[in-house]
């Protein structure tokens, strides 16, 4: 039973010893029986009320004056809970997935609780994953008739701070926190962010397209309140990489894993931390600066229509001229470059698609098509993605067979 009043509202003890017959119903004078009471008594109507309590039993209530009149706005068991600011430490974490919730030491206990209870729910709302032991919070939250304060909104730590500038720009470790397969329809997967000496970590979705890209099949999840998940992160995207660069098919199909290594990047507007790229593991390795290797095996895929012209400056002369040579006019000739993609299988880099430019005198010369064997030297641009820079031989296809 609730009613909008301006008065001063009081916590009494009240009990109804009968009820009687109005003009607007069933109604009650409730005996105030609190120690210096701002009245001795209250009306209660029936009809306004959600439950009615026991004839001649005392029960807790609200009251206040409306209209002149002192009555009983609201019974105990009706009032809403008021949602305080509180703050504490995370004392433990305990159960798996959704139903992991924290459990919470109040800095300051209150007379009802000392403890608060904090749900994967509410903190996934705050783009975070997980609190370590330790972790210090303040918290918006209710407390229930019976049992812990019911944390419904975390107001610190915030995600953004979890994470520095300097190690956004790094290769950062992320453990699953679910099952998936390339046999479901998910766009993203929830992965937690482990950055020391944070101990938050937030909460980050990967594209699975991301994930097939690589060839990466199958993610199994990992626990965070677990020390060795996260030390064994590294052996395990390093395995996890070499299957995928120099793997038979029978591995490839049998790799699980259970974490990823992210370059991240801030998301403002929407106060999250997003996947920029996926670092590791990958089936074709990143190159490091200024890494070239030559003779690498490649069959071309496509052909791109040419995309820019190549000027070169070349002297315009038949044949050489003794000292005259150096006066010999200079003309420009424009050499139109086509995009050739193709994939590579190279047990030092491994194998995906990489592209290169070649103009079109050699791309005619080398019969470069489509399924044509090519060797080539690649090496680095930036951002860190292998280019095929010269073309040393090809296998053009034969049009009599």
């Amino acid at each position: 039973m609730t009613e909008k009043t301006a008065s001063p509202i009081y916590e009494v003890s009240a009990r109804i010893d009968k009820w009687q017959e109005g003009p607007y119903g069933f109604f009650g004078f409730a005996k105030v029986l609190s120690a210096d009471p701002p009245a001795a008594e209250a009306i209660y109507f029936a009809s306004a009320a959600k439950a009615l309590p026991e004839l001649g039993e005392p029960f807790d209530c609200s009251i206040s004056v409306v209209k002149d009149r002192w009555r009983v706005i609201a019974l105990a068991s009706e009032r809403e809970p008021v949602e305080q600011e509180l703050s504490g430490i995370v004392l433990s974490c305990c159960g798996n997935g959704m139903k992991r919730s924290w459990r919470i030491e109040l800095n300051a206990p209150t007379d009802e609780a000392r403890f608060a209870t904090l749900t994967t729910q509410v903190l996934n709302q705050a783009k975070v994953a997980h609190l370590e032991h330790g972790q210090p919070l303040s918290f918006m939250a209710l407390l229930p008739p019976e049992g812990d304060w019911s944390v419904t909104k975390v107001l610190t730590p915030l995600a953004a701070e979890a994470i520095t500038d300097h190690a956004s720009n790094c290769a950062i470790f992320a453990l699953a926190l679910t099952n998936w397969t390339t046999d479901t329809d998910k766009k993203s997967l929830a992965f937690a962010v482990n950055s020391p000496p944070s101990k938050v970590w937030p909460l980050v979705y990967v594209p699975t397209s991301l994930l097939f890209k690589q060839s990466i099949r199958t993610i199994h999840p990992a626990d965070a309140i677990d020390a060795s998940a996260i030390a064994s992160a590294k052996p395990t995207v390093l395995q996890a990489a070499q299957v995928l660069q120099c793997g038979s098919a029978q591995e490839l199909a049998g790799l699980s894993i259970d974490c990823l290594q992210l370059a991240l990047t801030w998301d403002a507007a929407g106060a999250r931390w997003n996947c920029r790229r996926l670092l590791a593991p990958l089936r074709l390795r990143d190159p490091n600066p200024g890494e070239v290797i030559d003779w690498v095996s490649a069959r071309v895929t496509e052909l791109e229509a040419p995309a820019k012209a190549k000027v070169e400056e070349t002297a315009d002369v038949a044949e050489p001229c003794g000292d005259d040579e150096a006066d010999s006019p200079v003309v420009k000739k424009t050499q139109v470059s086509i995009k050739v993609r193709m994939d590579i299988n190279d047990p030092r880099v491994g194998r995906g698609n990489i592209s290169g430019y070649f103009t079109t005198s050699i791309v005619d010369a080398a019969g470069l098509a489509e399924g044509v064997t090519v060797v080539v030297r690649i090496s680095s641009s930036t951002p860190p993605y292998w280019n095929a820079k010269r073309l040393h031989r090809s296998t053009p296809l034969r049009e009599d067979l």
